[in-house]
């Protein structure tokens, strides 16, 4: 199962490969709508910042079992990060946006 999982994750590294997976992902919530339309209002971003944190939350675990690299970033900062990526192209879907965050921040260290 898990090395399922991690292939998943591995495909998603990809940033050209990651627009096209994005599409097939089984996405629920706000992680499947845009950046644009996260940041389009205060209940749609409070939303977005709850799914943030579970979907970062889910990678970090998925990263702990496999032994890789973690994201350190605290709580606070997972959204102004993730929004930073949006900001370059709010067409994004914001778990794709979350993800190229996730992984760049990773990839720093």
């Amino acid at each position: 199962m898990w090395r399922r999982l991690i292939l998943v994750l591995t495909i998603f590294l990809s940033t050209k490969a990651l627009a096209d997976e994005t599409a097939r992902v089984r996405m629920s919530g706000i992680g499947r709508m845009s950046c644009a339309h996260w940041q389009s209002s205060k209940d749609r971003y409070a939303e977005g910042v709850v799914w943030l944190y579970g979907f970062w939350t889910g990678l970090n675990y998925v990263a702990a079992v496999q032994q890789v690299t973690q994201s350190e970033i605290d709580s606070s900062s997972i959204a102004k990060e993730v929004a930073k990526t949006c900001a370059a192209s709010p067409s994004t879907p914001l778990a794709q946006a979350a993800w190229q965050t996730f992984a760049g921040l990773t990839k720093e260290r």
